[in-house]
């Protein structure tokens, strides 16, 4: 009886903790797949948007007439006007022709690149083809932006999630994140070119954004989950509850149930002996 009890107690009581665990967990996992969806196309509009200010500063400079001191203005002013961090002009050959000053370290990630970089990423370009009036080819236009710890926090900004910019061989080259939890989402990220959400140890579930088409850094999105860290202690503790109050309460129930058994096997042993 003591143990049909408990079993007709323990049993809903287990079950239901068992689907509210799960139930909970596989919302907090959709809800946080939907938050790394929209900063995923968060982070490629940012980029495309960024691409197409490259480009059209590089039209400009590459519009700006043949005379090499007009482009060398006009490269100056894209600067000047926080257009881009840097312009490069070079010549049929290759050659630099100009550079402003203060221009980042080469080579930089093209806008129309959708491999990953061979090494770190210094900066984001746009390039055009730079001609003379009767249309014969000059050289190029190269128009970068700083691709820095500043630039990858502003992304971050953006879309509301921590944002990682990788390397080409997939380390960490700029990131937002935690140190204690960085180790963790660049071990849980799924392979290059796979957009499934996985989850860390810690709680954490992460995304790959790019290279793509107009997206090409490589970045990785995570986000924390909004499960209450004490939810499963919470659950725990409600099921040891429920469970010494269910043995409690049998223990109780087998003595009063009992009792009036007891008491008639005694009688029934006294009259026996004629006592």
């Amino acid at each position: 009886m003591t143990a049909a009890f408990l079993t007709v107690v323990l049993g809903p009581v287990l079950l239901g903790a068992f689907f509210v665990g799960t139930t909970l967990a596989t919302v907090d996992q959709r809800r946080s797949a939907e938050r790394l969806g929209l900063a995923v196309g968060a982070v490629r509009t940012s980029v495309t948007a960024l691409c197409q200010q490259l480009r059209a500063a590089a039209d400009a400079v590459a519009l700006s007439g043949a005379d090499p001191v007009g482009r060398a203005g006009a490269a100056n002013q894209v600067v000047g006007r926080g257009l881009a961090a840097a312009v490069l002009v070079t010549d049929v050959t290759g050659r630099v022709v100009h550079t402003t000053p203060g221009a980042p370290d080469r080579p930089w990630l093209d806008c129309a690149r959708t491999t990953p970089a061979d090494g770190p990423v210094r900066a984001l370009s746009a390039e055009v083809e730079l001609r003379d009036r009767a249309g014969g080819m000059l050289g190029r236009v190269a128009v970068a932006q700083l691709v820095d710890p500043g630039f990858v926090a502003r992304l971050a900004a953006v879309t509301g999630v921590e944002i990682t910019l990788l390397t080409g061989d997939a380390g960490i080259a700029q990131t937002t994140e935690a140190t204690g939890v960085r180790d963790e989402v660049l071990a849980a990220a799924a392979p290059a070119g796979d957009d499934r959400v996985t989850g860390t140890g810690d709680g954490r579930y992460v995304r790959r954004a790019g290279p793509a088409p107009g997206q090409p850094l490589p970045l990785l999105l995570s986000v924390p989950s909004d499960q209450s860290p004490g939810l499963h202690a919470a659950l725990v503790a409600t099921v040891l509850l429920a469970g010494l109050l269910a043995v409690l309460a049998a223990a109780r129930l087998a003595r009063v149930t009992t009792r009036p058994l007891a008491e008639l096997a005694y009688a029934v042993d006294r009259v026996a002996r004629g006592t």
